[in-house]
């Protein structure tokens, strides 16, 4: 099922460490982007590759969902200037973090829905409308990164998009026609 699942003692390995992730998740300092980041990024791989186990309940998801929220909405405390940092960090440093913070939870967004597959419906509705917001936005890396969380969200998805095709084609279509999606393979243009 999932690829680097070979054997009880694998999934055994997973699951604890994905466990200590999310505890590390709910219980770090979140004030740090670097923490922060680097945590999305680490339990978006865990999900894409071992499945939903690390999701013991349902409070981590609804937790986890509050997180993502308040990152894509620029909410969270790391994203806030608390005048803690360096002077000198340059706002382009301070951007770039921004924008790896956000990177990392739209993965983590996408990981959810490979692993919850179907279930993700659910979620999508709750993640929908930030997701869109980045998909399209005016800035390239921005839509880039929303368009391609929507392609892996519809992929986790499979039969339960249904209800959202809709949107999500309003959303991706007009990005088909685009000068530098045009000169991809068809076989290419046709999986976005």
């Amino acid at each position: 099922m999932y690829k680097n699942i070979s054997s009880c003692s694998d999934l055994h390995l997973f699951v604890s460490i994905g466990s200590s992730h999310t505890r590390i998740y709910f219980d770090a300092d979140l004030r740090y982007r670097a923490v922060v980041t680097d945590i999305n990024s680490s339990l978006a791989a865990v999900l894409k590759d071992c499945g939903p186990a690390i999701l013991i309940n349902q409070d981590i998801v609804k937790q986890m969902t509050a997180i993502l929220l308040d990152i894509l909405d620029k909410r969270h405390p790391c994203q806030q200037d608390l005048g803690e940092e360096d002077e000198t960090e340059s706002l382009e440093e301070s951007s770039e973090w921004d924008w790896q913070t956000i990177d990392a939870a739209l993965d983590l967004v996408a990981g959810l829905a490979t692993a919850l597959g179907p279930l993700f419906g659910e979620l999508w509705k709750i993640f929908e409308k930030p997701v869109m917001k980045y998909a399209s936005s005016s800035e390239a890396t921005e839509r880039a990164a929303g368009v391609g969380t929507i392609a892996t969200c519809i992929g986790g998805m499979g039969g339960a998009v249904g209800p959202f095709t809709p949107v999500c084609r309003f959303y991706i279509s007009p990005l088909l026609l685009q000068p530098h999606v045009m000169v991809m393979l068809p076989s290419v243009r046709s999986s976005c």
